[in-house]
This record gives structure tokens, sequence and C-alpha cells, in this order.
């Protein structure tokens, strides 16, 4: 004879036993992969309670319990929820912009350059690694030093290019 103080989570869960196993393998991250596996389980009767699908997820009965009250208040959607977003950044969409136009004129030459810029503009105070990192995160290439000579004569330049309209028609 079943237990009535059970719950039969076939009925009590509203998605259908396929829908849970394609958000479980649609699911990047282990932990959301986990919370629909939980729920799947007790859809498909592998296990029959909590504590059951929960050990199976690597979960205690505690843990188990919680994902449940969460489903049950929110559905499914309250356990896609990722709870893990990260910091926001110290300068905003605007002032990011305004660091990529300054980096195109070619006036900074140096991380630290960059740094002092950000600080003096934004008023936002950033590590050398950290003036790295964002620079990566807005796909900035380096910039590397080209050599020039000491004594270039500046004029002379001026009068060669003027006289080559082709560089590479002239020199053959």
């Amino acid at each position: 004879m079943k237990d009535k103080r059970c719950l039969d989570y076939r009925k009590a869960i509203k998605e259908s036993e396929q829908q849970l196993l394609t958000l479980e393998r649609r699911q990047t991250k282990a932990l959301l992969r986990d919370r629909m596996r939980f729920l799947r389980l007790l859809k498909s009767g592998e296990c029959t309670s909590q504590a059951q699908a929960g050990k199976l997820i690597g979960l205690g009965l505690r843990g188990a319990e919680k994902l449940w009250k969460k489903y049950s208040q929110g559905g499914v959607n309250a356990l896609l929820s990722y709870p893990y977003q990260g910091r926001k950044e110290k300068i905003s969409e605007a002032q990011k912009q305004q660091l990529k136009a300054e980096l195109a004129k070619d006036q900074s030459q140096s991380l630290a350059q960059v740094g002092q810029y950000v600080e003096q503009q934004c008023g936002v105070h950033y590590t050398t690694p950290g003036i790295y990192y964002m620079l990566k995160r807005l796909k900035v290439k380096k910039k590397t030093g080209r050599p020039v000579y000491h004594d270039k004569d500046a004029k002379g330049e001026r009068a060669f290019k003027k006289k080559l309209s082709h560089p590479k028609k002239a020199l053959w």
C-alpha cells in the first residue's frame, strides 16, 4: 500500500519528461543541468522522494528540499536562473566608447598611460593588470612601437613621398 503522505511528483511537476530532458541537455552550466535532472528523476518515477533524487545529483536532504521549494514557488524558470552573475564593471558603456575613441587616436603608448587616462576621465582607479583585462574585454589589440631613426630628415621624407605617386610602380 502506498503511503498517502507522499507527493505524486508525476502530477505535481507540470512539464513533461521529454521537455525536462531537452531543458537538461540544453544547459551549459552543471548546476542548472543538475536541477533539471532532479525534476526529471522525480517526474519519471525513477526516484520516489526528494531525498533519493537529491542523492543522485549530489545533494543532501536539505538541499533537495530547497530545490523543490524553489520549483513549487517559481516553476522551471526559478530553477533555471543562474545565481552567480559576477561583478558589474567600474566604468559605464559611454565611458568605454570614450576610451575606445581615445585609443584610436594613438596617444597612449602603455597600459600605465591608459590607466592614467581612465583615472583622470572616469575617476576610477584600475591596476595595470586590470587595464590589460579591460582592454582584452573591449577587444583592443596590442600596439607595438615602431623604431624611428633619431636623426630622421622630415623634409627629405616628404619630398621622397611626393615624388613617388605609386611606390611599387616606381621601383620596377
